[in-house]
């Protein structure tokens, strides 16, 4: 066998590499497959006011998400919500009390949009439910509740997004 000359050697390399990002730009990307009814991350909302509001807005420009629950202690907020919702497909089951939105198996994931003292609170309970869990800032208020949203994410494997 011949010994490589440094000339060789890199010419091998850069047909090589040209040959690796040729032949991964022919693979179909994961994000160019269709979303199915049941590729839709289904999402539970646990406060309604205007941030709330504006989270909706926003999922119902998606197609890989669709809000099916939703909870707030004012009804009349929940009833705004759920009108923003009508015609997108089922109405949405409303709650006033978040341990009932977390013990349904038809939510995903949810988005807590609560004043900042519930918001350690319920992430721990949605990760204890299984949830994935969007929370606004701050999530906490001090460091040993973000150390319990910390653990408890971990020991349920959920994904915490703050």
């Amino acid at each position: 066998m011949s010994p490589l000359s440094r000339r060789s050697f890199l010419r091998h390399s850069a047909i090589a590499a040209t040959a690796g990002l040729t032949a991964a730009s022919l693979r179909p990307s994961v994000w160019a497959a269709p979303v199915g009814a049941n590729g839709a991350i289904r999402l539970g909302l646990i406060g309604c006011g205007a941030k709330g509001t504006a989270h909706v807005q926003q999922i119902l420009k998606r197609t890989d998400a669709r809000v099916v629950a939703l909870c707030d202690v004012d009804p009349a907020q929940m009833a705004k919500v759920a009108a923003l919702l009508a015609g997108t497909g089922p109405a949405p089951f409303t709650t006033p009390d978040a341990r009932t939105l977390l013990a349904r198996a038809d939510v995903d994931a949810v988005l807590i949009v609560t004043p900042n003292h519930w918001h350690a609170l319920l992430t721990v309970w949605a990760c204890q439910a299984g949830k994935d869990v969007y929370v606004e800032k701050p999530g906490s208020q001090n460091l040993v509740e973000g150390r319990l949203m910390i653990d408890a994410a971990r020991k349920h494997d959920r994904i915490v997004q703050h």
